[in-house]
């Protein structure tokens, strides 16, 4: 629960409130914000606020202005249970054994008696920190909405020895003036550009500072920035 002075603090506010039948938009705010901590163990409870998240709406929040009967109730229901909002998490071991499964079309839930040793030597030996789900990358994804699995891609000996002639043609460029396919930025030793270049594109010699191609440009340059951006 929470800390036990702190609820008797609270309540005794609360209860200050409730009987004054006055309040602020502020001052509301605050008090629900500490209940709504306090309730968090017993989240049952949650049932009683209602009035009181509605209550000073459109108000200048230092406005006074009187609370409404049902606030002034769920304030007082507050102030009654807000020491039994505690949760026992000393809770003893159940005597039976669940066993669930599901499908698209419905599910199902089993439980058969044991005894609760066999239960807590079950507990036990569970995972408590969960397992780690590895998420399909981007192109993966494309490929399984295509219907094609990408582990059979990555490992089939067809398609890791496809000749070069089976690639997917390239259309040729529509737009007048450009003179590339492709350009590569700090290209060093330019294994991307020549790798592109044998499939047949239109490569650019590469931009690169480093004096490993025959270009050496810098990018910080406007003629350089605007060269590449065409």
């Amino acid at each position: 629960m929470a800390p036990w002075e702190r609820i008797a603090i609270l309540c005794i506010i609360t209860i200050a409130v409730a009987c004054k039948g006055v309040c602020t938009p502020t001052l509301l705010s605050i008090l629900t914000g500490c209940w709504i901590h306090v309730l968090l163990f017993r989240r049952a409870l949650f049932s009683i606020m209602d009035a009181v998240f509605s209550e000073g709406k459109g108000l200048h929040k230092n406005q006074v202005f009187s609370l409404s009967r049902k606030a002034r109730s769920e304030l007082q229901l507050l102030f009654s249970l807000g020491p039994v909002a505690q949760a026992n998490l000393r809770t003893s071991y159940s005597s039976q054994i669940y066993c669930t499964d599901a499908s698209p079309s419905g599910g199902a839930v089993i439980a058969a008696n044991v005894h609760p040793n066999v239960t807590r030597e079950l507990w036990r030996h569970t995972e408590q920190r969960g397992f780690y789900t590895k998420l399909v990358s981007p192109v993966s994804q494309i490929l399984i909405e295509k219907g094609i699995d990408p582990e059979a891609v990555q490992f089939s000996p067809e398609t890791t020895q496809q000749p070069q002639e089976h690639c997917v043609n390239i259309p040729a460029i529509l737009t007048e003036g450009i003179l590339y396919d492709c350009v590569e930025l700090f290209s060093g030793f330019g294994s991307w550009s020549k790798a592109h270049a044998a499939r047949g594109l239109r490569v650019h010699d590469g931009y690169d500072i480093s004096g490993a191609c025959v270009r050496i440009s810098d990018l910080a340059d406007d003629s350089t920035m605007h060269e590449v951006v065409a």
